[in-house]
């Protein structure tokens, strides 16, 4: 998953440069299934080639005060799901809280 990544975001960045415009590099769900080592090599990778990246994770919860403070993250939001109600999250009974950490 690592290799594919590295090589969407290559040709991205060679993309960007050939045509002077930049386009953001947005990945969710595989950069998710990284480990605790992966993360941060990897987000730094993605900072120092791309001008624009937004890189969504769901295990990094108790490592936000270190992400945070690393100066390759200009920007850090947690994003949470509420409920209304007890029992699964649908349209009707959740919503969502964006609290920007940096």
């Amino acid at each position: 998953t690592l290799s594919k990544l590295s090589i969407i975001s290559s040709v991205l960045n060679l993309s960007n440069e050939k045509v002077n415009e930049v386009f953001p590099f947005i990945v969710d769900a595989p950069a998710s299934d990284f480990d605790n080592t992966i993360y941060e090599p990897y987000i730094k990778s993605l900072s120092s080639n791309l001008v624009q990246s937004i890189v969504i994770l769901k295990d990094i919860n108790n490592d936000l005060d270190s992400y945070k403070n690393k100066d390759f993250i200009d920007t850090l939001y947690k994003i949470e799901k509420k409920l209304f109600s007890n029992g699964e999250a649908t349209m009707d009974n959740s919503y969502t809280i964006i609290n920007k950490i940096k």
